[in-house]
């Protein structure tokens, strides 16, 4: 199970400080690490106007050092309630950066690059059956303005609701989400802009896939 919380207000930006305070006098966690992040978008160039426009997501996640994912969300009409899932793959995380430059040298035709986003001051803690990750989001390059507070929220205790494994369409069960949101609202602050629960994620058939789309769909709004 998977969810982040954003913090995106002028108000909240400087929240991460009192985060981290309340982590750590409420669940005494192991520091894991420094955690980082970075995602580069990119929006499609469409000849037709009224083709709905698609974006290319590249994101590479501090605590999956040897990969990173690219993922393209599928063109959907407004109002489209499909469920397929978009195309994610990985590359090498080492060719992250000269696969962005070939798309934004190469292929600025087909693909506009949009804002890109790096997590600075971030750290992850292990806090019993959670392992929380946080830190400030900021855009790259110039004065890297802050964008805002993430934190992620994952666990890999498995649902109380029956036993049952996760059904085909990875969905979270409401005792699985008030889970995620009690241990937000012990550390975090009121009047996170968005709260995304993953889908519970097997890593035998996903590989974190299901992990980097809720990253990149959470992303495309601050770009």
């Amino acid at each position: 199970m998977y969810s982040i919380f954003l913090l995106t207000k002028a108000d909240q930006l400087q929240s991460l400080s009192s985060i981290k305070s309340r982590l750590i006098s409420r669940f005494d966690p192991e520091l894991l690490g420094n955690w980082s992040l970075d995602h580069f978008l990119f929006r499609s160039v469409e000849q037709d106007e009224n083709k709905p426009q698609r974006f290319q997501h590249i994101l590479r996640l501090g605590h999956r050092p040897g990969e990173a994912f690219v993922a393209v969300n599928q063109a959907r009409d407004k109002g489209d309630a499909s469920s397929t899932k978009d195309h994610v793959i990985t590359i090498p995380s080492n060719q992250l950066s000269s696969f962005t430059t070939l798309l934004r040298d190469r292929f600025v035709s087909l693909w506009t690059p949009r804002v890109s986003l790096r997590v600075t001051s971030g750290q992850a803690y292990r806090a019993g059956e959670f392992v929380v990750r946080i830190g400030e989001l900021r855009q790259t390059g110039g004065q890297q303005p802050l964008r805002g507070v993430v934190c992620s929220i994952e666990t890999k205790v498995a649902s109380t609701s029956g036993g049952q494994e996760p059904n085909q369409d990875h969905e979270v069960h409401d005792v699985e989400k008030t889970v995620l949101l009690e241990t937000w609202k012990r550390i975090g602050e009121d009047g996170a802009k968005e709260v995304f629960d993953a889908y519970a994620t097997d890593e035998k058939c996903e590989a974190g896939f299901d992990e980097a789309r809720l990253w990149c769909s959470i992303l495309q709004l601050r770009a």
